[in-house]
């Protein structure tokens, strides 16, 4: 059964764009400081794929009307307890309006234009990123890869652990010729592991071998793990580690993005104050920071 069925509320009119999707309250403050990022850079097109089902969509819109985006809306048919998010993002990166699109995750900072990248997969039809200087091989990307040994073959994780490098899928690029092929293999392999913790990242990592593609760098979906923030021009903050400055010294780069959103006053006040609130981890780091 089928996890979405998209809705478009509109027709893009242009071969390219970026996409973004939002489930739930908790990512939005993240989704707005993303693009808030973005515009400063990039005045292409950008599309963000929100579900019929959240309350919230109606605010989002509103809320991000002055950066100029695109909605897209898709319906949730899939109810997990946990993590329906990461089940169901490779269907809905799979129902892209655009001819080349290149998707972020929400917890990101944009340090320079991604224009360049179009060009990348113009040629090559589908891009990943590799995570830090991680491999297949490794205890933890290893464990992750033998995790779908109930859905997978022997041979298919005798290759996916030979692949070499570990992929984070915060960032993918892709032409819409390739999605009859690898997305419907990243979509059923992600729905067999459903409701596991990043599946869509490690259904990804598990099919990568069998597609041509190009591992672009690690610039463009940089860690925020890392020491020196100097050569990123994405940087990915891995879900829950963009108000943790105390651990991650990338923090105060996320954290001083809002602080400018706010002073700027192109997101209504009361929406941020609304998406603070939603969003824990800032929320904990202001009340005990002030």
């Amino acid at each position: 059964m089928s996890s979405v069925s998209v809705r478009y509320c509109q027709n893009s009119l242009d071969n390219k764009g970026i996409l973004f999707f939002n489930i739930g309250k908790g990512c939005i403050l993240r989704l707005a400081v993303s693009i808030y990022s973005l515009r400063k850079y990039y005045t292409g097109v950008v599309g963000v794929l929100l579900c019929e089902d959240d309350e919230c969509s109606k605010v989002v819109i509103e809320a991000l009307k002055p950066f100029n985006i695109e909605i897209y809306w898709f319906k949730r048919t899939l109810n997990l307890k946990r993590n329906t998010g990461y089940t169901i993002k490779p269907e809905v990166l799979s129902q892209t309006p655009y001819g080349l699109t290149l998707f972020c995750d929400s917890d990101t900072i944009f340090t320079c234009s991604p224009e360049r990248l179009f060009k990348i997969i113009d040629e090559y039809d589908l891009i990943l990123t590799s995570y830090r200087d991680w491999v297949t091989t490794g205890s933890r990307i290893a464990k992750r890869i033998r995790s779908l040994r109930d859905i997978l073959s022997p041979e298919q994780i005798q290759k996916s652990l030979e692949y070499g490098t570990a992929i984070n899928t915060g960032v993918v690029g892709y032409r819409r010729s390739v999605l009859e092929k690898f997305f419907q293999d990243w979509i059923e392999t992600t729905l067999k592991g459903s409701g596991r913790f990043i599946i869509d990242e490690i259904a990804c990592q598990c099919i990568a071998y069998k597609y041509k593609h190009k591992l672009i760098e690690t610039v463009w979906n940089y860690s925020c793990r890392e020491k020196s923030m100097n050569d990123a021009k994405i940087i990915h903050y891995h879900g829950r580690k963009h108000a943790r400055p105390d651990r991650y010294a990338s923090g105060f780069i996320w954290l001083d993005t809002l602080d400018e959103l706010e002073k700027t006053g192109i997101v209504d006040a009361n929406h941020l104050k609304t998406f603070v609130q939603w969003d824990r981890y800032v929320r904990r780091y202001r009340e005990k920071n002030g």
